[in-house]
């Protein structure tokens, strides 16, 4: 178990927001998707496993427990830049949105996976994006 202290330490502590400005607001929206992910994540896995077993949908087992250990590894790891976090946590997103379609189907959640995507790529990387 991770002690609350270094989760207070790891994730609230931030520069200041006046000068750092955007990138500390996109930090902490990206801070905030990943450990809101990753904690649905973690109550979603267990009818999942039971979906892959009665369907077979192993390959849509082991993408999302990817998903899951990167999700892990983006919140826990030593801080890397803003760009490479989100470029990770948005490819994450767009994979497991063609994953859902390719295995279950257009009519699946995939296409809000893949709006996740496009929204989130605008908030964390800009509208250039």
């Amino acid at each position: 178990m991770v002690p609350i202290a270094f989760i207070q330490k790891r994730i609230l502590s931030r520069p200041n927001p006046p000068l750092d400005g955007l990138n500390y607001w996109r930090e902490r929206i990206l801070d905030a998707v990943l450990t809101a992910g990753g904690g649905l994540g973690l109550l979603a896995a267990i009818p999942a496993i039971f979906l892959a077993f009665n369907r077979q949908l192993w390959a849509l087992l082991i993408g999302d427990g990817i998903v899951l250990i990167l999700m892990g590894y983006l919140l826990f790891s030593p801080r890397r830049n803003l760009k490479f976090r989100a470029g990770l946590a948005l490819s994450m997103a767009y994979l497991v949105g063609v994953l859902i379609i390719h295995q279950v189907g257009f009519l699946s959640g995939g296409s809000a996976w893949l709006f996740c995507f496009s929204v989130l790529s605008g908030v964390l990387l800009g509208l250039s994006a």
